[in-house]
């Protein structure tokens, strides 16, 4: 019976993922983007580029570790050789500098696309 239950499992993951693959074959690769939605993008990964470069050395790796490299707090504290409150404070006090850091750098941008489009 288990057998049985595995086989028929087995022959309706594969009748699925036939029928996606169909599906999607009708779906565009990837929506067209505008020259604007390009050169936002383009401008906010300078501002969080520039933003994580004026951080202190411990708040971005923190914040690298988890959040690019995908580390647990956990692993993290152990990789910075820290207890894990230290980092969770670590790692709260390196996104609100982060936060802070993109929005005041964003500031200017936004008054001066104000100004343009007046």
């Amino acid at each position: 019976m288990a057998r049985n239950l595995f086989l028929s499992y087995c022959r309706s993951r594969a009748r699925e993922q036939t029928y996606t693959s169909d599906l999607m074959s009708l779906w565009p690769e990837q929506l067209a983007r505008s020259p604007f939605d390009v050169a936002s993008t383009n401008e906010f990964e300078e501002c969080l580029e520039t933003a994580l470069e004026e951080l202190p050395f411990k708040y971005r790796e923190v914040l690298l570790l988890v959040g690019v490299e995908g580390l647990r707090p956990a692993g993290a504290a152990l990789v910075c050789g820290v207890s894990r409150e230290a980092l969770r404070q670590r790692l709260s006090r390196a996104r609100l500098l982060l936060s802070q850091r993109l929005h005041d750098k964003r500031r200017p941008l936004e008054t001066l696309s104000k100004k343009v489009s007046l």
